[in-house]
């Protein structure tokens, strides 16, 4: 399932949409808890609460990402902040879950300001959460497969 690039002002939105059938808790945990986003995301250092901070860090090729938590509404909501470089405001990052018929629903948008990063943000979260289902059920996913996001890359620079 694609994700969705959306004009919002003079900002832009990508949107995913995702069923696990799985308990929404567990879905939450994958979400918020260090070990869990070290399995599908990055290796991970978090303070869970309003204004503590968020360090996730990419190993190939390194990368650091340090933001902070906006919300966080277990096991409903994560909103956090991801720091753009040369932008006057962080993007928003934001996974919200709710139940579902076969399990829960997760919606995870990002809100950002560069228009040239509408596909490489697109193509991330699409590789990223390819291994999330696996990540719920605590099983570590093979890291980020760069030929594969190059792939998906292509494929959302088709869509916009």
């Amino acid at each position: 399932m694609d994700g969705v690039i959306t004009a919002v002002g003079e900002r832009f939105e990508i949107r995913f949409e995702r069923v696990y059938p799985r308990p929404i808790e567990a879905v939450f945990a994958a979400l918020t808890l260090p070990e869990r986003l070290a399995a599908w995301l990055a290796v991970t250092q978090i303070d869970p609460r309003p204004g503590g901070t968020l360090v996730l860090d990419f190993p190939d090729p390194p990368y650091r990402m340090e933001g902070e938590v906006r919300r966080l509404d277990p096991p409903r909501l994560f909103e956090f902040t991801w720091p753009e470089p040369g932008a006057a405001e962080a993007s928003v990052v934001r996974f919200e879950l709710a139940p579902h018929a076969s399990g829960c629903r997760l919606t995870l948008t990002q809100t950002f300001v560069a228009r040239d990063d509408r596909v490489s943000v697109a193509a991330g979260w699409h590789e990223h959460l390819e291994r999330l289902a696996a990540a719920i059920d605590g099983v570590s996913t093979t890291r980020w497969d760069r030929a594969r996001e190059a792939g998906l890359a292509d494929h959302y620079r088709t869509l916009i």
